[in-house]
């Protein structure tokens, strides 16, 4: 079974290093201004994802990567 790596999407305002806007959301399929707090990441099973609420457009993903590998760099 694969487990697919989740970092929480949220409308509420940033407050660390590690929470990161998206300029695109609406372009993502967000329904409002959005934020990755890609410190809180999640694991779990494929099988469990219902449905994509969105996807990050190319250059969110830029933005977003620097402190995902920064956060991995620690593990």
């Amino acid at each position: 079974m694969r487990d697919v790596l989740l970092a929480r999407v949220t409308t509420q305002p940033k407050n660390s290093l590690f929470d990161i806007s998206l300029a695109n959301w609406q372009q993502a399929g967000l329904l409002a201004p959005s934020i990755v707090r890609v410190h809180k990441l999640a694991t779990i099973a494929k099988s469990r994802v219902m449905k994509r609420l969105g996807t990050l457009t190319s250059s969110d993903r830029q933005q977003v990567a620097p402190a995902f590998r920064q956060i991995a760099g620690s593990w």
